[in-house]
């Protein structure tokens, strides 16, 4: 099958709830929009927005053409590599390639999902450790602060004690987080390890292209 080339202008780039322009669909060339809907994994079914689109300014699409044009986008949309990168994005994939195209598509995709989601879960590890660590910053400074106003010759005994109470209620507080972030950093460790193991298992989709 020949491929068009890929002369994407940004008249063109659509997001799912654009529509066409009177301009656009008088001067579309209905063959490229197919196959650039297809490159960019939207569904046949896009046809109809830009038919309603169309029929606002009293134009009605060539249904071939774009349908020509849309196959040919799918060859290249629907390849091993294209796959592995929509995945590695996080790209929630629609179903649109059919066939052979489709086990080389899913083939690389799950292996960029694998890696994705292995990759959400470290970070979030991660952000999490960081504003544990935050939060124990502030605690060990508000421990800092009435530990100095307990034992400040001013204050007065049921101050003292009010404030050892809450002394004691921070460091509580504080010990908890403690044991909490070291969990997580044992679960970062396993977590970095499981991702390294993932890439190295799908190590040929990063080499051989």
């Amino acid at each position: 099958m020949k491929v068009l080339p890929v002369l994407i202008s940004a008249s063109l780039l659509l997001s799912g709830c654009a529509s066409l322009s009177k301009n656009e669909c008088l001067n579309a060339d209905w063959m490229m929009i197919g196959y650039e809907d297809a490159l960019h994994g939207q569904s046949l079914d896009r046809i109809g927005l830009h038919r309603k689109a169309c029929a606002d300014h009293g134009i009605t699409p060539n249904l071939q053409s774009y349908k020509h044009g849309y196959a040919e986008g799918l060859s290249g949309f629907c390849t091993s590599r294209n796959g592995y990168n929509k995945g590695l994005t996080g790209y929630t994939y629609n179903g649109i390639c059919q066939g052979e195209m489709e086990h080389q598509f899913l083939s690389g995709y799950d292996a960029g999902r694998d890696i994705y989601l292995a990759t959400s879960e470290l970070n979030s590890a991660k952000r999490e450790i960081e504003t544990i660590n935050r939060k124990l910053n502030s605690l060990e400074s508000q421990i800092t602060s009435q530990e100095k106003k307990l034992f400040s010759t001013s204050a007065s005994q049921n101050k003292r004690r009010e404030l050892y109470e809450n002394i004691q209620d921070l460091k509580s507080e504080l010990e908890s987080l403690e044991l909490k972030r070291e969990q997580l950093y044992d679960e970062k460790y396993q977590l970095q390890d499981h991702l390294i193991f993932l890439q190295n298992k799908y190590h040929d989709y990063n080499s051989q292209y």
